[in-house]
């Protein structure tokens, strides 16, 4: 008993050291945030300053002050075009974001990173001064990601470097100083830097991310800057169908077939019925998106939110962005409607007046293959020839009427104001009648065949000639037939006796 007792305390005591030297286990959850229009940006100033041949860009360069030799390298946009401003507003939302993150690690003072434990793991790192990085570098160990937020100035050494090991990534990696980073020459540098305050970059670096400095200056000495090639992040576009009924109206936000499209393509989900607030939403990747909806004659449209007036959205990784779609009802005589707005309507009808249980909801329509809503007036692009089709019920019968022909078509120019009816009725069970019934035949069954039989002794009678009958029709009796035969050979017997007697 006492041996059992020694070896469990001694077991006891070994769990209690390893958890002491271990301790807890704490997981950081830092977020990266969206950079939107900034991701692709490898310089991103008011002034960019370059004066030496020899510096490469790998990413897009925005300035509204030039520097006076180009550098070389990719960037599909160079200067204060678009999306310049756009990326700057981004810069400001995500410094916000980097902002608003937990500080996991609290660093007081001024702090040399490179003498802190490495290797260093993801979380937020809040520095309350200037940082700096030594020549011995800092290692950045482990998936997730990496903040550091400086309350100060941001340097680093000559040679020193951010190295990445274990799954980290400079896509991952945020430096926001609150002052000027100076670069000392041949740095090794890791992650985007944001900051107005200006990033001095020394000669020889190379660096893999991104400066950041919208409303400051980015000054580089024969530097390579790259932008890291990171994950695509979706895009959220929500639209929102709002209608005003002040003018007698009844129309509801179902009742417009609202479409996003890129380049004139319908993106997946497109057409559909509007919603009311939050709306439908729509996860795209970073384009130009146009929303629109099939007009009502009877109401006018505006948009807001973040599309423009004629409802078009640019969409940057990460987005999430809301365009509402407002429709008021037109009061009687204030708008006039111009005459060359042409129009269809399609109207659906459903007789159910042989057992049909399906309502109008259960044929969708189409002109054109485009998704309409029954009763709802449209606007379509003139002159042209439209088909109205829907998805057909073999159990019911389908016609038109109205202003479509037999199958469905019309033609619609200026200021037409067309309409198509669709009727669909329920067909009834109609009982099969067979005019010439023909005997069903009776199956042939094989049977076995017997176990051979000796040959009989009795005498078979003699069968007599084939009479050309069938044996089920009426003939001649075999009484008669006999007779015939007897007739005939007693003749020919007496001629046969008289030649003898001649003889």
């Amino acid at each position: 008993m006492k041996k059992i007792a020694k070896n469990f305390f001694a077991v006891m005591m070994a769990v209690l050291l390893v958890f002491g030297f271990i301790g807890p286990v704490t997981v950081f959850a830092a977020t990266t945030p969206v950079l939107g229009a900034a991701k692709t940006y490898g310089i991103l100033g008011s002034t960019f300053t370059n004066t030496s041949a020899g510096t490469t860009i790998n990413g897009d360069v925005g300035f509204t002050t030039g520097p006076a030799v180009t550098p070389s390298g990719t960037h599909s946009n160079y200067g204060s075009g678009a999306p310049y401003a756009v990326a700057g507003a981004d810069q400001g939302i995500a410094l916000s974001a980097l902002n608003g993150e937990s500080c996991d690690f609290n660093l007081s003072g001024a702090t040399d990173l490179s003498l802190l434990p490495q290797p260093l793991t993801p979380g937020v790192y809040c520095v309350t001064g200037a940082a700096s990085i030594g020549t011995s570098g800092v290692t950045l160990t482990g998936s997730g990601t990496y903040i550091f937020r400086i309350s100060g100035a941001l340097t680093t050494a000559a040679n020193a470097s951010v190295l990445l090991n274990g799954g980290a990534s400079a896509c991952d990696v945020f430096w926001t100083p609150t002052a000027a980073t100076t670069f000392a020459a041949n740095s090794v540098f890791e992650g985007t830097i944001i900051g107005d305050a200006g990033i001095t970059v020394g000669a020889s670096t190379v660096w893999t991310g991104r400066a950041l400095a919208f409303g400051g200056t980015v000054t580089t000495d024969t530097d390579t800057i790259t932008v890291p090639t990171c994950s695509a992040v979706p895009a959220t576009l929500n639209v929102i169908k709002q209608v005003v009924n002040d003018n007698g109206g009844t129309a509801t936000a179902s009742s417009f077939n609202l479409r996003v499209t890129a380049l004139g393509v319908d993106v997946l989900g497109s057409p559909a019925a509007g919603a009311s607030s939050p709306g439908t939403s729509y996860s795209l990747s970073a384009d130009t998106y146009v929303v629109s909806e099939n007009a009502n004659a009877s109401y006018s449209q505006s948009f807001s939110g973040d599309c423009d007036s004629s409802g078009s959205i640019t969409l940057f990784d990460g987005y999430n962005k809301t365009c509402t779609i407002t429709n008021n009802d037109i009061g009687g005589g204030s708008v006039i409607i111009p005459p060359a707005a042409a129009t269809i309507r399609v109207i659906k009808k459903v007789i159910n007046d042989n057992g049909g249980i399906k309502k109008v909801a259960d044929f969708p329509l189409f002109v054109n293959g485009y998704s309409v809503i029954s009763g709802v007036t449209n606007a379509f692009p003139v002159p042209l020839t439209y088909a109205i089709t829907e998805t057909a019920d073999s159990r019911y019968v389908q016609s038109f009427s109205g202003d479509c022909n037999v199958d469905g078509r019309l033609n619609l120019t200026w200021g037409d104001n067309k309409t198509c009816t669709i009727t669909n009725d329920d067909i009834g069970v109609v009982a099969a009648v067979v005019q010439n019934p023909v005997a069903t035949a009776i199956p042939v069954v094989e049977i076995a065949p017997a176990a051979a039989i000796p040959p009989a002794t009795t005498a078979i009678a003699p069968a007599f000639p084939s009479t050309g009958f069938h044996p089920e029709e009426k003939s001649v009796s075999w009484e008669i037939a006999l007779l015939i035969v007897v007739l005939i050979l007693i003749p020919t017997s007496l001629v046969l006796v008289l030649k003898k007697r001649k003889i």
